[in-house]
């Protein structure tokens, strides 16, 4: 309404005023704005028409008295979407100064993340300028921190897979980054890093026509690879997302398979081929670490990793999840196991009783045979003091 309206171009004008020496959480309360993208679109796209066309008057002229007095009813509806098209101008204005300014400041993290939930509010022409500014930062590997870079990839889908869909842009680096990302272990221990890089990688499997199979593969791997040594609720999000890499690019199936191959074997690795994304090495190995995940303490893993190596589509339950939920299910935060541990059955239990007393039963006959041998090599009475040199001769 109005009164968001006014606070956000107060804001505005207090981040410029002040050279961008602000706390972050002014920036914060930002991403908690609902704003209606479709009415904002259309709003501003009748006010441009109604301004730029000359013949404007003579249409509303002859607009029949019904459909007028609807439109006068719809007015309401009107103002808000103008109200929200001047919320995201002020918005994304404030958003471009930053990066342009300041791509390295606190804020930076913040306006990354303001980006990528907007972004399917953004114009052709401030998208072109905005992916050009995020792209420059994202090649320099020192200017952003490893949370910051992340929000910047996911920034650069965002707004390519919206109004920048139909723009032939290669997207190596940006690809080539998250690949690098996915290797940092403080992205893959913290929950919501892990959330947001798989939801990176979401938005590369609709693009379907660009995918590259070595390059899918080399995603498939690490991410195989980081689930055999995280916890279990990561490592479910993570083999989720390998499923769905697998679907996208069904050439990645060769992975899965454990034959041998024709041909010479590799070479060893070069410190650059393990961190190039398009390197073959990836699609001519073989995921061998879902036989270790076959083998998983936790169900739902092993599960999944069978899934996997069957090259069989996610349960619907698990396909339908985000990650970030995914991770939150499965997770042993409050110190319950999902799905909790059965007890074992009568049988179970009886046979194990079983073998308790025999075992009990075996170490008492032990005990007593060595009693004899040490009675027998002392003279025939076992005393407290014990010659071992007899018993060694």
């Amino acid at each position: 309404g109005e009164a968001t309206l006014l606070a956000v171009r107060s804001m505005a004008a207090l981040l410029k005023t002040s050279s961008f020496s602000v706390h972050p959480s002014m920036l914060e309360c930002w991403l908690s704005l609902r704003l209606d993208a479709s009415a904002a679109a259309a709003a501003a796209s009748a006010e441009k028409e109604r301004f730029g066309a000359r013949k404007g008057k003579k249409r509303r002229r002859g607009i029949d008295p019904v459909a007028r007095e609807l439109a006068a009813a719809s007015g309401d509806r009107g103002d808000v979407g103008l109200k929200s098209a001047a919320v995201l101008e002020q918005l994304f204005v404030s958003y471009a100064r930053v990066v342009k300014a300041r791509p390295g400041g606190p804020l930076m993290p913040l306006v990354l993340r303001g980006i990528a939930k907007f972004a399917h509010c953004v114009n052709v022409e401030l998208l072109l300028d905005l992916v050009s500014n995020l792209r420059t930062i994202l090649r320099d590997p020192a200017a952003l921190s490893t949370p910051a870079a992340l929000h910047c990839v996911h920034a650069l889908l965002r707004l390519l897979s919206g109004h920048g869909a139909a723009l032939a842009v290669d997207m190596r680096d940006v690809q080539q980054r998250l690949y690098s990302l996915l290797a940092e272990q403080a992205l893959l221990a913290d929950t919501r890093l892990l959330a947001t890089a798989l939801d990176c990688l979401d938005h590369l499997c609709r693009q379907r026509s660009a995918l590259l199979a070595p390059r899918i593969a080399s995603f498939f791997c690490r991410l195989v690879d980081a689930a055999a040594t995280l916890p279990h609720a990561h490592a479910v999000a993570l083999l989720a997302a390998a499923s769905r890499l697998l679907v996208a690019c069904p050439r990645v199936t060769a992975l899965l398979d454990g034959t041998d191959r024709a041909g010479p074997p590799l070479a060893p690795a070069r410190a650059d081929e393990l961190e190039d994304v398009d390197s073959p090495r990836a699609i001519n190995s073989t995921a061998w670490q879902l036989a270790l995940l076959h083998r998983h303490y936790h169900p739902v893993v092993a599960q999944l990793a069978k899934r996997l190596a069957a090259a069989e589509p996610l349960p619907p339950a698990l396909g339908r999840s985000t990650p970030l939920r995914l991770m939150a299910t499965y997770s042993d935060a409050s110190g319950a196991f999902n799905p909790p541990p059965q007890p074992p059955s009568k049988r179970r239990r009886a046979a194990d009783a079983a073998k308790r007393a025999a075992s009990s039963s075996g170490g008492g006959e032990l005990h007593e045979s060595i009693e004899a041998a040490v009675a027998r090599a002392g003279g025939g009475e076992a005393s407290s003091a014990l010659d071992f040199a007899v018993l060694l001769r």
